[in-house]
């Protein structure tokens, strides 16, 4: 019996930028948009750092985009 993949949306905690990702891949080592590693070595394998946002599949998109928005405006309130 097969099981079907999982994904999940991953937030930058640094710049809010949303992610999809499948529990079968390697964490994401690094944001594309702010630099912010995502991911560290434990006990051989790359693993999320504690302050990554994974929603598993009970989250919805607007919890997702809200939390994602609500990070953006911070980092952005940063940049000026």
């Amino acid at each position: 019996m097969f099981e079907l993949a999982s994904f999940y949306d991953v937030v930058c905690p640094h710049c809010g930028r949303i992610y999809k990702w499948c529990k079968y891949d390697l964490p994401i080592d690094k944001c594309e948009n702010c630099g912010n590693k995502l991911a560290h070595e434990e006990d051989g394998e790359l693993v999320w750092k504690e302050d990554v946002l994974v929603f598993g599949v009970w989250s919805n998109s607007a919890q997702v985009r809200e939390v994602s928005e609500r990070i953006r405006r911070k980092f952005e309130h940063k940049e000026d």
